[in-house]
């Protein structure tokens, strides 16, 4: 099954702020994606919506982050 995920998703991976049933969730998904039960397609803008609230929230880790994500 292909999934288009929001930005979002992928913060809740990063951030350790978002909410317990968030995390869970996004964990949730993201073990999904791993054992290739979805696959998942991220809108063009994505890099540029999850660099800017990175760089709001965690601007210590948004340089490194964006590497490991963009590579």
């Amino acid at each position: 099954m292909i999934i288009v995920s929001k930005a979002s998703v992928i913060l809740r991976w990063s951030l350790e702020k978002a909410s317990e049933s968030d995390q869970v969730q996004a964990r949730l998904f993201q073990d999904a994606i791993l054992t290739e039960q979805i696959e998942i397609r991220l809108p063009t803008l994505w890099r540029f919506e999850f660099g800017h609230v990175l760089d709001l929230r965690q601007p210590e880790l948004a340089k490194e982050l964006l590497r490991v994500l963009l590579t």
